[in-house]
């Protein structure tokens, strides 16, 4: 669980210079990413060290019900090292086994939902997966019999050992929470898909977009698992305060803007093949049947779940141009993110706070130890998404064998 100490800051000094043993990777590609920093410091969950041999292990128990191939899970198994910077400070390593099956099980999801040869691409599919989500998340606890979960897809499925040990610790008011936020992710993928149908590569406004992406994206959910990693349970009145609120918000901005810079290349192939695709089926209107017919300019008019090509459509500017308005406003939430925080865990003079276990901080703060622990992990999330991004091959393009436009290659 996070600690404060008098050498600690919100604001680190370390711009993240590498402290682990993983350097920091910017991948060669057709639209490389302007290299920036944050002014948050990171760390490495010392259980993804002491139990790295195990991780692939670990990885690999949701290939049989998957419905992936061998070759293209073994690629999306990169995501199973997220958790050992976005989730830094959990301390057991059961609990830290469940976040890589959290984290898979999202990713898996999220394939299916995007790539060529998911199987939730069209929005009948989409909607009758993600739905699927919700029955089975609304199951737990319900005593449902094991032949209910028959009619879900094997990789949906997947997902009921996650959510019912998360379940099992929790009270009424965190499990509440937490179907809440997996609704709106749910329902969000479901929105991106119907806003990629409907509009047909025509223009959308950054904010219309960001309304969708803030849930499709399902940064929320890794908000929601704090209470379960760290044995505590967070005030409902500090929950439902619009400070944190705002904070949680600032913290989903930052990464998914932060994301969307990392992935743009790889996104940028998946939405071209997945057009192909579609235009080879017949279900999204368009008159191409071949991807090379398919030019950079419509592929960009059609990437709604990227905030850089979203930006380069809009301001008619360059993708490396758009990539530094993202830039900046990751910036802007960092210093929003330190405003905000700073009305939580700044001293307060003369007011004095009992001394909590393992977790307490040294200096009096004005909320309790687990909003103060809270409100850190959201931090810890922000450089810790910068860091993953930067390790994972996950959006890493390579290969030459077909173009697209002009030169961005893929394999």
């Amino acid at each position: 669980m996070p600690q404060v100490n008098d050498k600690q800051e919100i604001v680190g000094k370390n711009n993240l210079i590498n402290n682990c043993d993983k350097k920091l990777r910017y991948y060669p590609c057709k639209y490389p990413v302007p290299k920036f920093t944050t002014a948050f410091l990171f760390s490495r969950c010392p259980i993804d060290i002491t139990h790295e041999h195990l991780l692939r292990q670990w990885a690999d128990k949701q290939f049989r019900g998957s419905q992936i191939s061998a070759k293209i899970y073994g690629k999306l198994e990169s995501v199973s090292l997220m958790p050992a910077f976005i989730l830094p400070y959990c301390p057991r390593v059961d609990k830290y086994y469940t976040m890589v099956q959290m984290f898979m099980y999202f990713f898996i999801l999220d394939d299916h939902n995007e790539e060529d040869w998911g199987q939730a691409i069209d929005l009948v599919s989409c909607r009758r997966v993600w739905g699927q989500v919700m029955a089975l998340l609304r199951s737990i606890g319900t005593g449902r019999s094991a032949g209910y979960y028959d009619q879900f897809r094997s990789y949906v499925r997947s997902g009921y050992e996650i959510f019912y040990e998360i379940y099992r610790s929790y009270n009424s008011d965190q499990w509440l929470r937490f179907v809440q936020v997996w609704d709106d992710y749910c329902a969000g993928n479901v929105e991106e898909r119907q806003l990629f149908d409907d509009r047909h590569g025509s223009p959308v406004t950054l904010n219309e977009i960001l309304e969708i992406r803030k849930k499709a994206a399902g940064v929320r959910t890794c908000f929601v698992v704090l209470e379960y990693l760290h044995d505590y349970v967070l005030p409902e009145t500090d929950w439902l305060d619009p400070r944190l609120q705002q904070l949680m918000d600032l913290t989903v901005l930052h990464i998914l803007y932060v994301n969307d810079l990392f992935s743009f290349n790889k996104e940028l192939v998946s939405v071209g093949k997945l057009l192909a695709k579609l235009s080879t089926d017949g279900t999204n209107g368009l008159d191409l049947v071949d991807i090379n017919d398919i030019d950079e300019s419509t592929i960009l008019r059609h990437m709604y779940s990227n905030t850089v090509a979203v930006t380069a459509v809009n301001e008619g500017c360059s993708i490396q141009e758009a990539m530094q308005t993202i830039i900046d406003k990751v910036i802007e939430c960092e210093l929003d993110i330190i405003r905000i925080a700073k009305q939580w865990i700044s001293p307060v003079s003369g007011h004095q706070q009992q001394q909590e276990s393992r977790s307490c901080p040294v200096d009096p703060v004005p909320c309790c130890w687990q909003t103060k622990s809270f409100i850190l992990s959201l931090i810890a999330q922000c450089s810790g998404n910068y860091k993953s991004n930067t390790v994972t091959d996950r959006y890493m393009v390579v290969g030459s064998t077909k173009t697209i436009g002009q030169h961005l290659t893929w394999d």
